[in-house]
């Protein structure tokens, strides 16, 4: 085995290894460098090191590397000797040994360790003397390299010296030491003095976080307790300190020096530190040595100029450098670092000058960078500079396809240079002939919506120049006999909307194509697109509808209820999450996941299965619950994880991936549509609605919201509200007109509690909110506002109908003896203020409103159910109707005699409806003599009990109980089991 790196000189490679068999043999071996054949084998020392009970070592034996010097190869084993051999034969010349350090033996059981003294660092040497610190010695001890006479020693541990831990460096004077303070140890029959510093460590830190000091030009850094300390090498008090170290000496590691450079390598990371300065001091003092400068300048030119008092101090230093510089190649890349310090510090004119004169290098790749600095300048100084042609002569022909911006981005080529020719053209004559065919190629180019020019992004900017030409009549004809001839000849597309917006050519040809779109739904959803996004001005705050909105949103059919329950097809998923589940023409579509995986699977009536799994992350990695971000459809499902949308396919086709805007926040199934709130990566959120089926983007919007806060969402109408904690005011966003965005104040900045229980309205909003210690609801309906005084001690549960909205209130600890018990609020939409009906009885339930979550309910029908006692035994289920206006009005009731009102769960299952009728789950407790049970029950519109289904269940939670209805069939996940259900 090998107990330290290899030394490799005179042409021979020297390896220390040793064998470890009860003891350690250690010995010294040459190997040719160039054909790895032995030449050699020396045996040294055997020793021990603290061993286990079955004789093993405890750690890897570790020597300091060896040296060669002279034709001698010179040894420190870390085993209680130091050796000298003839490189040429491996002959030991001479042999000196130290006292080692002690064992510490414990009495309870521990294993005994060896005192560690010294860091393990190489052997230091001038022309005769070595200085050897091994780290199983008790002293460093300086030796002749003649003959291995002893000339002088230092303990590891004294008052005079504090504790040496690490060898940082040697002079002819003497040696510096690292270690509880900075050292510095006279040799022998030298005048230097000796010196200490001020305490670095204390004796009772682990000797494995007294990381050693690095020697720098004119000062020393020395790790100390939570900070690296600059000590001056001539007192060694300290000058500086390192900062954005941290304040833990557990973050500190070991530190590497280059010119102008520092690292801590700490076990997060590396952390380095610059100082360009000190590069250029060095550079001044060189005389321009070729060697001297090739070695510092590369340093110089990767260091950071971030701070603009610093960068302006390197540009002047840089500048008077080049000019000084004995080649062309040293000037040119001196003036290359003085530009970007200038453009750094806000100098653009001087770094421009400086650049211009790079543009006719004979480096290719530094005359490019040059014209890539100097566009930026110029873009923002003056678009129609002199230099500007040669800058996109040099990008032009330069084969990379990408512009390094001074920000560090790399943006396309195509991209960068568009923008420069529509600033140049732009500048010199807005609206001229060359200014449209700047502008037009420019929104031709890809990337558009994700480039920055000013405050908006690049598309924005250019609609807007656009927008600006089409005001001018004698202008705007220039562009719509642009777009004529382009709609002439070209297939309708993005890049072609994009290019003529607002023009009344392309105006007309969506007009006219919208009147003949029929119910081809793919090619409506283009069209909306292109109609939202590229129908300015003709269609700007206009309340057309151009396209259906059921065409885009879907229309759900009326659900036939099945004739029966009987069980036709069922699942068993396990440990597997179930994400959505849906029916389709007697289809059950289920999505799953487990791990990394996500199953789609079909039920059909028949009990025909058909099942594919699909892949969503390369590791074991664990993903996030995907649950309301999942979303099953008639060909499969869509699933968004991340910052990616997937289309999972049910049958034949591959998995699709779409890159959404950002990372999905948030996302509300509208119909046929999907609407998604995206962390965009700068803060900020982007809107996008795509449809379900194919991801076609209808919209992406930013709005003014923030990715680090609880948002949610709400459809009413054709528009879309989103709602931010802590922002006192909503947003509601047109989605298939070209309409603003309106902001509707709020009462206060809501919590996250109270957005899940907001109601959207036609005409407003409602919104719980406390004040003084009361619990109060806040309506706004036609701009009017009004404050409801809320019941104390009761819960709140909100919920919307489609002729209306209400919510209920339940007493939290119910008191039959002075409780009315809960209280309903409804409004219908069709009358100004609402009705408070009192329920009298507090054993009443509300299935609907007794679900897990904590959110608003969104009914489908405009009927309420609720549960309460029948006679001594039973259970009575009753329907009211929620009318637009009036009281609600009781429509029938169904007694079930056989189901005990007292053993029904805490919580109900929410039961389904449709315009035909119920599914209703109900879940009974266990009781001395019976296991709990699940009890479905088909009840029709007018209260007749069309069928039942009773289930065993394993517990009496119902937290995983949900039901489903379809085109004349019913699903039911009961726990860990989907069941598909129908009858004749």
């Amino acid at each position: 085995m090998v107990s330290a790196p290899p030394a490799a000189a005179y042409g021979r490679v020297f390896l220390p290894t040793y064998d470890a068999v009860g003891t350690i043999d250690l010995s010294l071996q040459a190997l040719d460098l160039y054909t790895g054949q032995p030449l050699w084998r020396t045996f040294l020392v055997s020793g021990q090191q603290e061993t286990n009970l079955f004789g093993n070592i405890l750690r890897e034996m570790a020597s300091q590397p060896p040296i060669y010097a002279d034709g001698r190869v010179y040894f420190s084993t870390n085993l209680g000797a130091v050796a000298c051999l003839d490189a040429e034969t491996g002959q030991a010349i001479w042999t000196r040994r130290y006292t080692r350090s002690r064992v510490r033996t414990y009495q309870n059981g521990m294993e005994s360790v060896r005192d560690e003294t010294f860091a393990n660092t190489l052997i230091a040497q001038d022309e005769t003397r070595l200085l050897v610190a091994p780290a199983d010695g008790e002293t460093v001890f300086l030796l002749n390299k003649e003959d291995g006479r002893m000339l002088a020693h230092w303990p590891h541990r004294s008052n005079q010296f504090g504790e040496l831990r690490t060898l940082a460096g040697v002079t002819d004077q003497g040696a510096w030491f690292h270690g509880t303070h900075m050292s510095f140890l006279p040799f022998p029959d030298e005048r230097a003095p000796h010196q200490m510093s001020e305490p670095l460590f204390t004796r009772n830190g682990i000797p494995a976080s007294r990381h050693g000091a690095a020697l720098a030009r004119g000062e020393i850094l020395a790790p100390s307790l939570g900070a690296v300390e600059i000590l001056d090498p001539r007192n060694l008090r300290p000058s500086a300190r390192l900062k954005g170290i941290g304040t833990r000496g557990i973050e500190m590691g070991p530190l590497q020096v280059a010119p102008g450079l520092a690292f801590v390598l700490r076990p997060g990371g590396i952390t380095a530190f610059s100082s360009p300065d000190a590069i250029l001091k060095s550079l001044a003092r060189s005389n321009w040595d070729s060697k001297t400068v090739e070695r510092l300048l590369p340093y110089l030119e990767s260091v950071d100029l971030s701070d603009p008092a610093t960068a302006s101090k390197v540009a002047e230093r840089a500048h008077k450098l080049a000019e000084n510089a004995p080649n062309a190649e040293l000037s040119e890349r001196l003036t290359m670092v003085a530009a970007r310090g200038s453009l750094v510090a806000g100098q653009g004119n001087d770094a421009l000058t400086l650049l211009i004169s790079v543009l006719e290098s004979r480096s290719d790749p530094r005359k490019v960078r040059a014209a890539e600095l100097a566009l930026d300048v110029i873009e923002r100084t003056d678009p129609t500079h002199k230099a500007m042609n040669s800058v996109l002569a040099i990008l032009e022909a330069d084969s990379n396809r990408h512009v390094l911006r001074f920000d560090g981005s790399l943006e396309p080529k195509g991209l960068a240079l568009a923008r420069a020719r529509v600033l140049q053209a732009g500048k010199r004559d807005f609206g001229s002939e060359a200014h449209l065919d700047a502008l037009l190629s420019l929104l031709t180019q890809e990337g558009l919506e994700t480039a920055r020019q000013g405050d908006l992004n690049l598309v924005e900017w250019a609609r807007l120049q656009v927008q600006s030409v089409l005001r001018d009549p004698q202008l705007a004809n220039r562009i719509e006999r642009r777009a004529q001839i382009a709609f002439d000849t070209e297939p309708p597309n993005d890049s072609l909307m994009q290019r003529f917006a607002g023009t009344d050519t392309a105006w007309k040809w969506l007009r006219n194509r919208a009147r003949t779109i029929g119910n081809d739904r793919a090619s409506a959803l283009l069209l909306a697109s292109w109609l939202r996004r590229y129908s300015w001005p003709q269609a700007q705050n206009n309340d057309f509808e151009l396209i259906p909105t059921d065409l885009l949103v879907g229309s759900d059919p009326i659900s036939k209820l099945p004739a029966g329950l009987e069980p036709l097809a069922q699942l068993e998923l396990g440990t597997a999450r179930l994400l959505d589940f849906d029916i389709f023409d007697g289809r059950l579509i289920v999505l799953a996941q487990s791990n990394v995986n996500s199953y789609l699977v079909e039920l059909s009536a028949d009990d025909q299965y058909q099942g594919k799994p699909f892949r969503l992350a390369e590791t074991r990695a664990s993903l996030p619950d995907l649950r309301g971000r999942s979303f099953v459809h008639t060909q499969g499902a869509a699933l968004m994880l991340g910052d990616r949308w997937l289309n999972l396919p049910l049958r034949d086709g591959q998995r699709e991936e779409h890159t959404l805007s950002g990372r999905v926040q948030n996302a509300l199934r509208l119909g046929q549509l999907v609407a998604l709130l995206c962390a965009r990566g700068d803060g900020g959120i982007e809107l996008e609605v795509r449809d379900l089926e194919t991801a076609t983007r209808l919209l992406s919007l930013p709005l003014p919201l923030r990715d680090d806060r609880f948002h949610t969402m709400a459809w009413k109408n054709d528009r879309l509200m989103v709602l931010q904690d802590g922002m006192a005011k909503a947003l509601e966003v047109p989605i298939f007109t070209n309409g603003e965005i309106e902001e509707i104040p709020l009462i206060n900045g809501p919590s996250t509690h109270q957005l899940e229980r907001m109601i959207p309205l036609e005409d407003g909003l409602v919104l719980p909110y406390s004040r003084h210690g009361q619990k109060l609801l806040w309506l706004l309906r036609q701009g009017k506002q009004e404050a409801l005084l809320q019941r104390p001690q009761h819960d709140l549960r909100t919920f919307r109908a489609p002729t209306g909205f209400g919510w209920l209130q339940s007493p939290l600890a119910p008191d039959p003896g002075r409780d009315e018990g809960p209280v309903l609020y409804w409004s219908g939409k069709s009358e100004r203020s609402g009705r408070q009906l009192p329920f009298g009885d507090a054993e009443t339930r509300f299935p609907q409103l007794e679900s897990y979550s904590r959110e608003r309910e969104d009914f489908a029908t405009d009927y309420l159910l609720t549960a309460r006692a029948h006679g001594q035994s039973g259970t009575e289920i009753s329907a009211w109707h929620l009318p637009a206006s009036g009281d609600p009005i009781s429509s029938w009731t169904l007694p079930l005699a056989d189901i005990p009102f007292e053993r029904l769960v805490g919580r109900l299952p929410a039961p389904i409806a449709s315009d035909a009728g119920w599914l209703i789950p109900l879940k009974l407790l266990n009781s001395r003599t019976t296991a709990p049970r699940l009890i479905l029950l088909l009840v029709t519109n007018e209260g007749k009990l069309r069928s039942r289904l009773e289930l065993e269940a394993p517990g009496n939670s119902s937290l995983r109980i949900q039901p489903a209805l379809g085109n004349g069939y019913a699903a039911l996940r009961h726990e860990s089991r989907l069941y598909l259900l129908g009858g004749e």
